[in-house]
């Protein structure tokens, strides 16, 4: 058994008996460093369906590399995502989700020696492709905007800059000190932010992974209304830390009275008084100018 790897890669699945196969080779394909110093570790949140066996088949097959927990009840995926995140061993961990997949066969190579050559970033990460669930490719580039060498937390603002989850690897080091509010929001969004404030990201500019949006996907299961929740309690909780709040003030109140409003014209349509009510509060709570924030919300009354 490893003792103590270089880096830990940490798979999760859900229901992903289709695609866990595809996920699982390409961390086994990867090239250029030794099989001892690195581990994969793969959390199964009591699937349905025949995920949990694919992955037992594998830790047979696998013994000395593959660590496998497997839940008989589903906890959820911010809890399993905390307990698989707790197992990791290694320098640095690299983070994969089950219906996803690697692309590149020197992905953990490239950017272990990346981050060794850069000691003062808390990690890095680079492009994906989008792909469908028959593997073809919908979007060449998941992030289409040119990327600066270097993220700070501040340029963490700009969506098009937040790495594909499939394509990171982070210090170990920065996420044992990590904000504790990630243990209660253990969300994306969060981890790369809360992460920054140990160091910047680096980009490196070469696509590493597939992600896949389908029907049983995470995120393509929910609506335009429910990305907007999402969003306003991702800011909602980014604002909640002294700290952040303080340094991001204006962006954040930018950012939160704009998402109500938005949420606001939602509830106006679909005749929600109690939602309207509160959405509109919130606008007017977060908006720095209340005259403003009064007229967008008549206007849309």
């Amino acid at each position: 058994m490893l003792t103590k790897p270089l880096i830990s890669v940490c798979l999760i699945t859900y229901n992903h008996k289709d695609y866990i196969n595809n996920a699982i080779e390409s961390i086994l394909k990867q090239k250029g460093l030794k099989e001892e110093s690195w581990e994969i570790i793969i959390a199964d949140d009591c699937s349905t369906d025949n995920t949990q066996t694919i992955i037992s088949d594998y830790k047979k097959k696998y013994p000395k590399r593959i660590n496998t927990i497997l839940h008989k009840m589903n906890i959820g995926a911010d809890k399993n995502f905390i307990g698989l995140l707790a197992k990791a061993k290694g320098k640095y961990i690299a983070y994969l989700e089950g219906d996803d997949f690697w692309t590149d066969e020197n992905k953990l190579k490239i950017q272990f020696e990346f981050l060794e050559k850069n000691r003062h970033l808390v990690g890095c990460f680079g492009n994906s492709n989008v792909i469908d669930k028959n593997n073809r490719v919908i979007e060449k580039f998941f992030l289409k905007t040119k990327i600066p060498n270097e993220i700070s937390q501040k340029d963490l603002w700009n969506s098009n800059y937040l790495g594909q989850t499939g394509t990171l690897m982070f210090a170990k080091s920065a996420l044992d000190k990590i904000h504790p509010i990630f243990y209660k929001y253990p969300w994306d969004r969060i981890l790369q932010f809360g992460l920054a404030d140990h160091g910047n990201w680096g980009y490196i500019d070469k696509i590493f992974s597939s992600y896949r949006i389908h029907s049983a996907g995470t995120y393509s299961m929910i609506g335009s209304k429910k990305q907007l929740e999402n969003l306003n309690e991702i800011n909602k909780t980014i604002y909640s830390v002294k700290n952040w709040r303080k340094k991001y003030n204006h962006i954040l109140r930018k950012k939160l009275s704009y998402l109500n409003l938005e949420l606001y014209k939602q509830n106006v349509k679909e005749k929600n008084n109690l939602k309207k009510i509160k959405s509109m509060f919130a606008v007017l709570y977060y908006c720095e100018s209340k005259t403003q924030a009064i007229k967008a919300l008549l206007k849309n009354f």
